[in-house]
């Protein structure tokens, strides 16, 4: 065999294992985003700003904290009486409560296995005497820059609310963002549905505001004409 055909051999080779990897990690993100089970957690957000990225709303669980009143082991591991408190990686798992939103549930300094529930890495911020606070991945979701600030100034004045996340969870603890939901639709929806009634309302009151003033400067006329001929 010559250096030719080797060469083309070893290139095709190369180009199939690069082409493989691209499908394999195409594949793991498409059976995350539609095959993984999803938890739904509830949120804060406002809308900044990266000079790299763009536009995005930042993402606050309301619920980021582990309480330990029932698990002094797990204190006693995370609490060196020597040196105290460090901050440090971990895994937390999701269950569901009543309203079907998921809240942290179970704190685990080890890596669970698949069995044990959906769960996240997280990181350990703080602690005090019965509670770990816990500085969660999913942070941001972007959108794009008008739907972002859009979405910020009507959220705004809608205090009742609460942004929920849709997020897949794999077994290995690897996640992703499906969707964010505002009053159980879409943000992108939301915003855009949002939008047109404010129009509409904003058009109402321009119409009824033009009556009034049209009213009052008739009735302004007619008290002059009258003020003419008395």
């Amino acid at each position: 065999m010559d250096k030719r055909a080797l060469r083309i051999i070893l290139f095709s080779l190369l180009c199939a294992c690069q082409f493989a990897v691209l499908v394999w990690i195409l594949g793991s993100a498409l059976s995350l985003r539609f095959f993984a089970p999803v938890i739904r957690v509830e949120c804060r957000l406002y809308d900044p700003y990266d000079p790299l990225e763009g536009r995005y709303l930042h993402l606050q669980p309301t619920k980021e904290e582990i309480l330990l009143t029932n698990d002094r082991k797990l204190s006693e591991q995370l609490v060196d009486p020597s040196n105290g408190f460090r901050p440090r990686n971990a895994w937390v798992r999701y269950a569901p409560d009543s309203n079907g939103l998921w809240k942290p549930d179970c704190l685990f300094l080890k890596r669970p296995e698949a069995s044990d529930g959906p769960f996240v890495p997280c990181f350990l911020k703080e602690i005090d005497s019965d509670r770990v606070l816990l500085v969660l991945p999913f942070d941001r979701y972007y959108l794009q820059e008008d739907l972002a600030l859009k979405a910020e100034e009507l959220l705004h004045g809608h205090f009742d609310f609460m942004p929920v996340m849709e997020i897949s969870v794999g077994r290995k603890g690897n996640w992703a963002i499906k969707s964010l939901l505002v009053a159980g639709k879409p943000v992108e929806n939301w915003v855009k549905e949002e939008g047109k009634t404010n129009n509409r309302a904003g058009q109402i009151q321009s119409a009824s505001h033009s009556q009034s003033s049209i009213i009052m400067k008739t009735m302004l006329i007619l008290s002059y004409i009258l003020k003419i001929f008395s």
